[in-house]
């Protein structure tokens, strides 16, 4: 991971499992979403923490401490550049300049940071994009082991899908994909004891070329370091063992306005004055990046400034706005209609702990859907609310 691990984290992962305890939280579901402002806030070395608390949501203020991180580790390494002129900085919207990465290459790996779910959004917008190119496939990190086992049904995803999918932003993308109509390839290997980082890299690489029809074009959705271009990380060894084949790598970062620079005020002024949404960054026209490790740069303004998902009435915000439970632990759990007597087995549209996240909560879900369940959880129950129309 990014940082090096300390007592303090490691203290406070302790703190997190005493605090989550007293929220009364049962299935896997809602131990995938804890509350963990408390926890998180304070830490200037989150690394262990993030880590515990992958498996179990996030809030506002953990998004905020996440965010500097992730930005300040890639940005570090032009705090004191000089030979980065901020004044040649050019923006251009993502999705509007996708062509010639599309077009110019065969395999294309886009990253997230695991810990920012809204990251997982944008990635249905991107494969919507390379359909037109022939990007016909996608491999995606941390599926069931078992190439052959069921990811979704017409319903939504499975519980049991993989790790990330337990995310409803991750679950809702595969929906998205699969009505996209692209072949999902899992390759994540069977867990081993003491398998390294480089092993575990090397044999996702195997499992991708010997799932991947190479008469077609491939996109890999994958954690940050995956799609590095350094030794012994999946792209390394894609590189090495397909060399015939075309390879990019696009990273995500996020502007954070804790660490102002002028170069940072650059990139920020001109993606808002602009066009406000996940932009590529160049500099005499090639595309800039904060880590030569990628050939390209998703850089998100500040604060979720902007939105990629569906229009939301307000009336819709409105009436599950007054559905909110009043206790804090508890939340809403929005599901497709058709899981109105299987929900357990499925992975819930959406959760909503809070008033302030139901718009966004609610624009990772998929377009299709027209109809959804809505259930609130209190003391380790599900209880059954209304159906509402989108």
């Amino acid at each position: 991971m990014r940082v090096v691990a300390n007592v303090f984290s490691i203290l406070l992962v302790f703190y997190s499992a005493f605090y989550i305890s007293s929220c009364k939280k049962k299935d896997f579901t809602v131990d995938y979403y804890r509350e963990v402002e408390d926890i998180i806030s304070d830490s200037s070395n989150v690394d262990v923490v993030l880590s515990e608390l992958v498996n179990n949501g996030f809030t506002v203020e953990a998004n905020d401490q996440i965010e500097k991180t992730d930005w300040e580790y890639f940005f570090k390494r032009y705090k004191s550049s000089s030979i980065l002129d901020y004044k040649t900085i050019e923006v251009k919207p993502l999705l509007e300049n996708l062509d010639s990465i599309f077009m110019n290459n065969t395999i294309v790996m886009f990253n997230e940071n695991h810990f920012l779910s809204y990251q997982r959004e944008l990635f249905s917008k991107i494969a919507d994009k390379a359909k037109s190119y022939g990007y016909d496939q996608i491999a995606i990190e941390a599926l069931a082991d078992n190439s052959n086992a069921s990811i979704m049904d017409e319903s939504g995803v499975f519980i049991e899908a993989g790790y990330y999918t337990k995310d409803p932003y991750f679950s809702n993308t595969l929906l998205d994909l699969k009505k996209l109509e692209y072949s999902l390839i899992s390759y994540e290997p069977p867990y081993q004891q003491g398998m390294s980082s480089s092993t575990r890299d090397s044999l996702m690489a195997d499992n991708i070329i010997n799932r991947f029809n190479t008469s077609g074009k491939l996109l890999i959705y994958c954690g940050w370091s995956h799609s590095g271009n350094f030794p012994h990380t999946l792209r390394y060894y894609l590189n090495e063992k397909l060399p015939n084949k075309k390879i990019a790598s696009i990273n995500q970062v996020i502007l954070f306005p804790e660490s102002r620079t002028t170069i940072y005020d650059s990139i920020s002024s001109k993606i808002e004055c602009s066009f406000n949404e996940p932009s590529l960054v160049f500099k005499e026209n090639k595309p800039l990046t904060f880590n030569d490790w990628y050939e390209y740069q998703v850089t998100f303004p500040e604060k979720r400034k902007y939105h990629l998902g569906k229009e939301i009435s307000s009336q819709l915000i409105k009436k599950l706005a007054s559905l909110m439970p009043e206790n804090r632990c508890d939340r809403l759990f929005i599901y497709n209609k058709n899981t109105l007597e299987a929900h357990e087995k499925y992975v819930p549209l959406a959760i909503i702990q809070d008033e302030n996240e139901i718009k966004s909560s609610l624009g990772s879900i998929p377009s299709f859907i027209e109809e959804v369940s809505v259930y609130k959880f209190c003391e380790g129950e599900l209880i059954f609310l209304e159906n509402i129309a989108l």
